[in-house]
């Protein structure tokens, strides 16, 4: 058996570097496409509806593909180092027509939008998992490796997001003056599009030597994963409990980001501090995962992290609803949990899905790690799916009433929703990841031991 490449000082610092990217294309994504299609590329709202409704269906529907690709697809580089060179070339290309209308006639620019949108967000699905699913293949058997390589992974998307938030908008708004706003946001996509493209080009070029290519198998790379065994993949239990508890998570995640503007504006009535919490969040977070993560997930693993985090983000929750009734507690509060195990804890996601690949392949004799990363991205998109309709949905019941002065009922109804809605989330995902996921470290070790020896025989 030949010895593992240790990680090199490249890999270490710059590994995930195309995640930065990654993250600020999202944040424009999630904050300039819906106003561009109306205000600027003078989409009617009809077909904007339409636009957001196809490019949001076809994201969601396209996510647990990305593994499928992976698996089925054959590359000359490595089963998953070649999609950061040829998937980032993609995203790029596919990703800037969202910002674009090519015609006077709405339907065939709606197409073009359209078309952007279904080829750039499932490359860029792929392509996250790929960049995942690298590091297992980096770390090797180096617990201590494989922890630095996530929360550095972790660290750079929050890099984006602060890079995003420091120049992005600017940005916009340097261009608006020199062109105008439609090119603005045009040009400030093609720009954190190509970040994102030569950052996961450089990742391809630092993890040279650490998956073999087809030459280097000798064409054993052509293998890929059957239909049938997928479909045995997907009877494993520990996964759809994980996808699961994940879901949980990311709605009572973005169950509280879509409360923030009204929490802010309407409960505190400093809309301004909502940008402070912006910038503190992108800086704690980028702070947290450059210096905490690793010690922390060293120390307590996986699922431990997942579960303590939880923990301090109810605490924050309900000392927020029953104790303060203002916004710098609750910037400093969510701030210090960021710091100290949230932030951490995002890094734990891909890791435990990395972990149920590793029991499927115990359990079915099937290697389909690409598969199995590709369906966690599930649980985000349905997330952020239902995040929508717990928001709306509760905004009708409470009965509220935009752009005016809320009574005293309104304000501790919506201090309420946004307080407990999301606590009480938080609290399902405990109960479901403490009592019915069951898989641990320890076990996962022996799996992998055992999967060693099979294949030695």
């Amino acid at each position: 058996m030949s010895e593992r490449k240790q990680l090199t000082r490249s890999v270490r610092w710059i590994w995930a570097l195309g995640d930065a990217g990654f993250a600020a294309i999202t944040m424009i994504s999630l904050n300039y496409f819906a106003p561009f299609l109306t205000d600027y590329a003078k989409f009617s709202l009809p077909m904007v509806a339409f636009i957001l409704a196809m490019c949001n269906g076809i994201d969601t529907i396209a996510a647990p593909f990305a593994g499928i690709f992976i698996e089925k697809i054959h590359l000359p580089w490595g089963k998953y180092r070649s999609w950061l060179l040829v998937g980032g070339f993609l995203v790029f290309v596919f990703n800037i027509l969202q910002y674009t209308r090519i015609s006077a006639n709405e339907q065939i620019a709606a197409v073009v939008v359209i078309l952007g949108s279904a080829v750039g967000r499932t490359m860029w699905n792929v392509t996250f998992t790929a960049d995942t699913g690298m590091i297992p293949i980096l770390a090797g058997d180096n617990q201590s490796d494989y922890n630095f390589l996530m929360a550095r992974r972790q660290m750079w998307q929050y890099v984006g997001r602060l890079l995003f938030s420091l120049s992005g908008v600017p940005l916009i708004g340097l261009f608006t003056g020199l062109i105008n706003a439609y090119w603005a946001i045009f040009l400030v996509a093609v720009i954190f599009s190509l970040l994102m493209v030569i950052g996961w080009w450089v990742e391809f070029g630092v993890s040279k030597g650490y998956e073999k290519s087809e030459s280097e198998t000798g064409g054993a790379g052509k293998k890929t994963t059957k239909w049938a065994d997928m479909a045995k993949v997907l009877k494993t239990g520990p996964l759809w409990i994980l996808i699961l508890t994940a879901t949980l998570r990311d709605i009572g995640m973005f169950t509280m980001t879509s409360f923030l503007f009204y929490y802010f504006r309407y409960v505190w009535n400093n809309i301004g501090a909502f940008g402070i919490y912006m910038t503190v969040s992108s800086i704690v977070s980028t702070v947290a995962t450059m210096f905490f993560a690793k010690p922390l997930l060293d120390k307590l693993g996986a699922k431990k992290m997942w579960l303590v985090s939880a923990v301090f983000a109810i605490v924050v929750f309900l000392l927020t609803r029953f104790v303060a009734w203002n916004a710098y507690f609750f910037i400093g509060a969510y701030g210090l949990c960021q710091l100290v195990f949230w932030s951490s804890a995002m890094a734990v996601h891909p890791m435990l899905f990395t972990d149920v690949a590793v029991y499927a392949e115990w359990k079915t004799g099937i290697e389909a790690r690409g598969f199995i990363l590709g369906l966690g991205n599930i649980n985000t998109k349905a997330g952020v799916f239902i995040s929508g309709f717990v928001l709306s949905g509760t905004l009708m019941a409470i009965k509220f009433v935009p752009d005016v002065e809320q009574t005293a009922e309104g304000i501790s109804a919506l201090n309420s929703a946004f307080c407990l809605i999301p606590a009480g989330i938080y609290l399902v995902h405990i109960l479901v990841t403490a009592f019915c996921y069951r898989l641990t470290p320890a076990r996962i070790e022996e799996m992998k031991a055992e999967i060693a020896e099979r294949k030695t025989h």
